[in-house]
């Protein structure tokens, strides 16, 4: 049962990570500027953090599995930064790349911290 949940929510994840994608190509131009990746991980980074200290306690061990590895997991995308990052570097583009890299690194690590903290700060409202 976990692993039919697990690619259940792994499947929304994805279509949910491609509609980015597609939202992200309507509204800019440029394709070098990999905006659609960056803000797919540092969303996953919010949600996660949130995720794992408020629901955590709430939900199925299996939901919290399948949302854990399936959804946030297949939203989020280490290898398209990873091959985003060495396109922007072989397109001579240095600076940007190393920008996205930090940029990628430090917003999603933030984010994740401030998703746990609103998480924590809710439930201790409620």
């Amino acid at each position: 049962m976990k692993y039919l949940a697990v690619g259940l929510a792994a499947v929304i994840g994805a279509n949910l990570r491609y509609s980015i994608t597609l939202l992200v190509a309507m509204l800019f131009t440029n394709d070098w500027l990999p905006f659609a990746t960056f803000l797919a991980n540092i969303t996953g980074a919010f949600l996660l953090g949130f995720f794992i200290i408020y629901f955590a306690r709430f939900i199925h061990k299996t939901w919290y599995i399948s949302i854990r590895t399936g959804l946030i997991g297949s939203f989020t995308t280490f290898s398209a930064f990873s091959v985003e990052a060495m396109h922007l570097f072989q397109e001579n583009h240095i600076s940007l790349a190393f920008l996205y890299i930090f940029a990628s690194v430090i917003c999603s690590f933030f984010f994740a911290v401030f998703g746990m903290r609103i998480a924590k700060n809710k439930g201790e409202l409620a």
